[in-house]
């Protein structure tokens, strides 16, 4: 992984941390609602995401439209928590400080 250093004006600094805390309440919120289709598919199919994702790729289940809604929240709420870990990891608040020289603030 590579980083970069960007340079920002101080002012600019607030505007960029709530852009930063905005995205990931975003995928905090999306994480939340397909981990909650994901539990409304469990229930009502009496398996776990995992269980369905193994009967669905060998075609035990068949092509209703049902299944691939839950193939989809299952998708979905993969990809958001790999985004959400990688935003996290990636935006750590505490990298962000200032350098009284040139009056920019740093993010490494």
């Amino acid at each position: 992984m590579t980083l970069t250093t960007i340079k920002i004006r101080e002012e600019a600094v607030d505007i960029v941390k709530s852009g930063l805390e905005i995205e990931e309440n975003i995928l905090t919120m999306s994480l939340d609602e397909y981990r909650a289709d994901l539990e409304t598919f469990e229930r009502k199919y009496k398996m776990s995401s995992e269980e369905f994702i193994q009967k669905f790729e060998s075609g035990d289940l068949g092509d209703g439209a049902d299944w691939f809604d839950f193939l989809f929240a299952y998708r979905a709420y993969e990809h958001v928590k790999k985004e959400a870990k990688a935003h996290r990891r990636d935006t750590n608040m505490k990298d962000i400080y200032a350098n009284p020289r040139n009056g920019y603030w740093i993010m490494p």
